[in-house]
This record gives structure tokens, C-alpha cells and sequence, in this order.
């Protein structure tokens, strides 16, 4: 659209559209391949606009992985059950099949992976990022269900740490 004629969003869509350009680009291009200037571009905003709304790149793909968790209807279903086995149980089930029914993922979810599979190429600084936000959206959950499945006696007593059993 010509200059005078942009079309004016909320800030909050302002900031989706940001965050919808970025995960296309670093998708395609990774992370490091991908400028502020290109994102920018691509929102149709100007690169100032985009610091506004995100102090740096890695606060955006930070802001990325933070939209995964608040999506994800199978996430805000476990959210509902009462911590214990068989919480524990669904959540290892649905992380396990999250990762390993590819085919099924939306459009979206792919561009994510491909994302994270990039920085993985690169530094794997932004992955790291990826797997706190992952960590940081389920260990709340995973934890009160493992010493609750300890606690009644369904899991050994020489298993590990809540946090080890989870990265495992």
C-alpha cells in the first residue's frame, strides 16, 4: 500500500504481525541469516518499531517459543488435572507424541521446528532459549505430578531428581 494509505493495527496485532515475519524468516533463513531490517520489512513496519515492541532479536524469538505454550490446547488441558500419576502419565504421552507425530503438525508448528532445528545448525543459543521456555511452560506441571506419583509409591524410590526426569 502506498505510505498514505497503511493500514493502522493495535498493538497487540502490531506485535503478532511482527512475530508472524520472524517466525517465517528465521524458519527459512535461521536466526543468524535473518536481520531486524528483513523482519521489519517484512511486517511492513519500520525497524525502530520493531525494537519497540522487542529489545533485540533474541527477546522476539524469545516471545516465539513464549506463543507455543499459550496456543497449545493439549497444554491447557493438562493444566486442568490434579497433580498425580496419572497427570504425569499424560504429560510424558503427550510430549512423547508431540515430537513424534510430525505429519500431523499445523503449517505453524513446522515453521516452528524448522526454527529451532536451525539454531541447532548455528550457535544453539536460541534453541537453549526454546528448550527454557519448554522447561519453563511444563516443569510447573511435571513436578507437583512426579513427587505425587513418588509420593504414592508408584514410581522407585531411587529415581531421579523431578528436573533430571524431566530432561530425560
Amino acid at each position: 500500500l502506498p505510505p498514505a494509505m497503511k493500514i493502522r493495527l493495535a498493538s497487540a496485532e502490531r506485535r503478532q504481525s511482527i512475530i508472524d515475519a520472524a517466525v517465517l524468516l528465521f524458519a527459512r533463513k535461521g536466526f543468524a541469516g535473518t536481520t531486524t531490517r528483513q523482519i521489519a520489512e517484512a511486517a511492513g513496519v519500520s525497524e525502530a518499531l520493531v525494537f519497540k515492541y522487542f529489545a533485540s532479536k533474541t527477546a522476539l524469538y524469545e516471545a516465539i517459543f513464549d506463543g507455543c505454550a499459550e496456543v497449545n490446547p493439549a497444554l491447557q488441558r493438562l493444566q486442568q488435572l490434579p497433580a498425580g500419576t496419572q497427570a504425569l502419565v499424560e504429560i510424558v504421552q503427550g510430549v512423547f507424541a508431540h515430537f513424534t507425530r510430525l505429519d500431523q503438525w499445523t503449517e505453524r508448528d513446522q515453521a516452528h521446528h524448522r526454527l529451532f532445528l536451525h539454531s541447532l545448525l548455528e550457535d544453539g543459543e536460541f534453541a537453549r532459549a526454546g528448550l527454557r521456555a519448554f522447561a519453563d511452560c511444563l516443569m510447573p506441571l511435571f513436578e507437583p505430578c512426579f513427587e505425587a506419583a513418588r509420593a504414592a509409591g508408584d514410581l522407585s524410590s531411587q529415581a531421579p531428581s523431578a528436573k533430571a526426569a524431566f530432561w530425560f
